[in-house]
């Protein structure tokens, strides 16, 4: 497996209140066929700090509001675009290769991961007492993953991109 990657992020920062973090990265992937090979990932993060930028009630000692957008690519196992060949045990002093029970496929593409998160923290009595909540979903498509085939094809699994997953 080789991958090649450019990443570039940024962090800003607007008196002490508000903030702004962007990354972007793209991966080059020896594991998927050339033309799918790249994936760009970016992600954004912004959070506010309420208690900063104006009046709360005295119990509030903090009060901090953040939402964040980020997307991850993932490529395929080494081999899964090409047919290859196993090496087993030597049999009497000889070496012993197989083919591969997996059939390659020479059209995946890299999966794709969407996340989407909000959140709070909010620390009571002079931080005495503190909560943190988030809530997020994350949504996969293209997940790369090996199907049964049937045996009498003389594999057992092929490789392919699944549906979509969401948490």
């Amino acid at each position: 497996r080789v991958t090649y990657s450019l990443y570039a992020f940024g962090d800003f920062s607007y008196r002490d209140m508000i903030y702004l973090n962007l990354t972007a990265r793209n991966d080059w992937s020896s594991t998927l066929p050339k033309g799918s090979n790249a994936y760009f990932y970016p992600s954004a993060s912004l959070s506010a700090v309420i208690s900063e930028m104006t009046h709360l009630p005295t119990a509030i000692s903090f009060l901090k509001l953040r939402l964040s957008a980020a997307q991850v690519g993932r490529d395929a196992d080494p081999y899964s675009i090409n047919s290859t060949y196993l090496t087993n045990t030597p049999f009497n002093g000889y070496p012993l290769t197989t083919a591969n029970n997996v059939i390659a496929n020479a059209n995946l593409k890299p999966s794709t991961t969407t996340s989407t998160e909000a959140g709070f923290e909010i620390r009571l009595l002079n931080d005495r007492i503190g909560l943190d909540a988030t809530v997020y979903q994350s949504n996969t498509r293209d997940e790369v993953v090996q199907l049964p085939v049937p045996v009498s094809s003389g594999y057992t699994n092929a490789y392919v991109n699944g549906g979509k997953i969401q948490n």
